[in-house]
């Protein structure tokens, strides 16, 4: 029989559950965001989501409504070791991109072998996941609360009485390691930086950093499972940093943090001086012909078939000459948008027509690259153009 507990509900279970369900539909769309790196945003889905469903778990614990559904106790633990992986191949991906294989996803075996080894608790009867829950939460209610034992695996093998110490392990090899590769590549002379963007990626690493430090600090107080509400309540912030990180930085989403791989990468090209320049002016051709550009869904892998060049020669010399393939595009457009902005048909459109028709698929999109393109805004280009013509 489940223990007739009331459900608790107050502003702070209604943070973890705002947080929690902002952070599934963020997930979502990361995982349909078709501008940048769709690695990279890939893996922010998968860390968003695990971060949102461990969030999601704490909420039903507080408040006491997991003993409506109490084969979800204890369901999302095992995802609790794959944010350390997926925060560090993200961080990756942004960086270096192209550098994060399938073969990476190796850094996710122990959250897999984890889950693997919970799946005798999971199939076990309802009164041993109550008992579970009562012992976290209610000790003085399971004291009184019969039910059969947990899997006689968890007396071979006492993975689960250790499992704070894992998931700290984990988070802090993980955190290190991201930030000796940030530091490394942030340092590197020839890396292209993007300040701005360097801000946007403060604010990532501190969603990780300060839940994990509120994890570990939990855990060095002996609070056991009584840390719980608290830390669900701070990775529930930090799921609403990454959140507006995401409307207010979407440059952050589409470029990256740095220009990699630098132009040094191509020092050893086989490639004559004589073939390069072919090889820039056909990419370049490739771009203006039938003013392909103006394609709001162009893709890197359609331009470089369209050119008759593999993706690596077109990426070589978007990254040695233009700063990038979406730099190379979204300059063109600018320059466009521009021309248009200089006649009276485009004076008369709404800036958001004159960014679609040059080829941008949003207002936002449009106003980024045009400011970093041009040094201002695309109103404050048409006012000068609009005066230079008056006083001409």
């Amino acid at each position: 029989m489940i223990p007739p507990l009331d459900a608790r509900l107050s502003l702070f279970t209604a943070l973890n559950l705002l947080g929690a369900v902002q952070g599934l539909a963020l997930a979502l769309a990361l995982v349909l965001y078709r501008e940048g790196d769709r690695t990279a945003h890939r893996l922010l889905a998968a860390l968003v989501a695990c971060g949102a469903l461990c969030v999601g778990e704490a909420f039903l614990d507080v408040s006491n409504l997991i003993l409506r559904v109490p084969h979800l106790v204890d369901a999302a633990e095992p995802l609790t070791l794959a944010i350390g992986p997926l925060f560090y191949l993200h961080l990756r991906a942004l960086v270096r991109p192209g550098t994060v294989t399938r073969g990476a996803l190796v850094h996710l075996a122990p959250a897999a072998l984890y889950g693997l080894y919970m799946v005798p608790f999971y199939l076990s009867p309802v009164p041993v996941k109550v008992m579970a829950f009562l012992s976290a939460y209610h000790p003085a209610l399971a004291a009184a609360y019969e039910s059969p034992g947990e899997p006689a695996l968890f007396d071979v093998l006492p993975l689960r009485a250790y499992f704070d110490g894992l998931a700290i392990t984990s988070m802090l090899a993980y955190a290190a390691a991201a930030a000796v590769l940030v530091a490394r590549a942030w340092g590197a002379p020839e890396a292209g930086r993007r300040r701005a963007n360097g801000a946007a990626l403060a604010v990532l690493m501190g969603a990780f950093v300060v839940p994990f430090l509120a994890y570990a600090v939990g855990h060095a107080m002996g609070l056991g499972d009584a840390k719980e509400p608290f830390v669900s309540a701070v990775a529930a912030l930090g799921l609403y940093a990454v959140g507006y990180l995401s409307l207010l930085r979407p440059a952050f989403l589409r470029e990256g943090v740095l220009v990699e791989p630098p132009p040094e990468k191509y020092a050893r090209s086989a490639l004559t001086d004589g073939q390069a320049e072919a090889m820039r002016a056909r990419v370049v051709a490739t771009l203006e012909e039938n003013e392909r550009f103006r394609d709001p869904d162009l893709k890197l892998a359609a331009f470089a078939q369209a050119a008759g060049l593999s993706r690596h020669h077109v990426s070589q010399v978007a990254n040695t000459h233009f700063d990038g393939f979406a730099a190379f595009v979204n300059g063109r457009r600018v320059r466009a948008a521009q021309d248009l902005l200089r006649t009276d048909e485009g004076r008369a459109l709404t800036l958001e027509e004159v960014g679609y028709r040059a080829g941008f698929n949003s207002r936002t999109a449009f106003y980024n690259a045009f400011k970093r393109h041009a040094g201002c805004t695309p109103s404050q280009y048409r006012d000068g153009e609009a005066a230079t013509t008056g006083s001409a």
